[in-house]
C-alpha cells in the first residue's frame, strides 16, 4: 500500500485527485491510503513523516504550498513531492524543495496518470532506507544512508546527518543500537553510534565520521576494529 496525502484547500480539485487515484488504482493495481488536508497548517500539524507521495497545491490562504514543502522538508526529505497549481510558473522553484514533479490545474487524467507512474515507480524502487526516531517537534524521518552518527548523553541525542546538519531528541543507546543493528551500525565509544560507511580513517582511539574525529574507548577498540574489519571484508558500501 501507497500512502498518500492531498493538501489542496479547493474541494473540486482535491475530488477530482481523489478520482483520479481510485481510477489509476483500480488500472495499475495499486492500493492507496489518502488522507485529505484543507490547508497547510492541518497538514503540519503534529507531521508524521508516514507518506509516500504529497500532493501539495501552491495556491492556499495563510500558508502556501512551498512555504508548507520547507517546513515539510525539515522533517521529512524522503516523501515524493508533487506541486499541484493553476501557475505554472511557481512549479519552477519546487527544485528549492526537492520536488519531484508538478501537475498543472486544470488537470487531465492523461498528465496525472504519467507524473503518477513515475511516482509509484520511484516509490517502489528506491532504495533509500529510512528510520523514524523522535525529535524535537515532532517524529524525524531520517535517511539511514545520510546519518553519519548518533551522539547519545543520558536519553539526549544528536543526530548528525549528511551534509551538515543536526537534529536533536530524545532516546537511548540501548533503542538505537538496536533500531540501527541491520545497517551494521557500530558503537566506538558509551556515547557514539557511528555508520561505517562514514568512516574513512581508523587510528589509534580516533576514527574519522565525515569530517568529525570521534573518540574510541579502550574498552571498546577491539570490538570496534573488528567489526568495522568485517564490515568492510562483505564488501561495505553505504547504508
Amino acid at each position: 500500500m501507497i500512502r498518500i496525502a492531498i493538501v489542496e484547500d479547493e474541494k473540486k480539485h482535491a475530488d477530482i485527485l481523489t478520482g483520479y487515484l481510485e481510477q489509476f488504482g483500480s488500472a495499475e493495481g495499486e492500493t492507496f491510503d489518502v488522507s485529505l488536508f484543507k490547508d497547510a497548517f492541518s497538514f503540519l500539524e503534529e507531521y508524521r513523516p508516514e507518506y509516500d507521495v504529497i500532493f501539495m497545491d501552491i495556491m492556499m490562504p495563510g500558508m502556501d504550498g512551498m512555504q508548507a514543502a520547507a517546513k515539510l522538508r525539515q522533517r521529512d526529505g524522503n516523501a515524493v513531492l508533487i506541486f499541484v497549481t493553476s501557475m505554472a510558473q511557481f512549479a519552477v522553484k519546487g527544485y528549492e524543495v526537492a520536488a519531484f514533479d508538478f501537475i498543472v490545474k486544470p488537470m487531465s487524467y492523461y498528465d496525472f496518470c504519467i507524473k503518477m507512474r513515475r511516482a509509484v515507480f520511484s516509490v517502489r524502487s528506491r532504495d533509500d532506507r529510512f528510520i523514524v526516531v523522535p525529535a524535537e517537534g515532532g517524529d524525524l524521518r531520517i535517511s539511514v544512508r545520510d546519518l553519519q552518527y548518533i551522539e547519545v548523553s543520558g536519553h539526549n541525542c544528536r543526530y548528525h546527518i549528511a551534509p551538515h546538519r543536526v537534529a536533536e531528541g530524545r532516546n537511548t543507546i540501548r533503542n538505537l543500537s538496536a533500531l540501527l543493528a541491520p545497517y551494521h551500525f557500530m558503537r566506538c565509544n558509551s556515547c557514539y553510534l557511528v555508520n561505517p560507511s562514514w568512516i574513512s580513517y581508523v587510528g589509534g582511539y580516533t576514527v574519522r565520521v565525515g569530517e568529525d574525529e570521534l573518540q574510541i574507548s579502550h574498552p571498546r577498540k577491539k570490538e570496534f576494529v573488528r567489526e568495522f574489519n568485517e564490515w568492510a571484508a562483505r564488501g561495505g558500501g553505504r547504508a
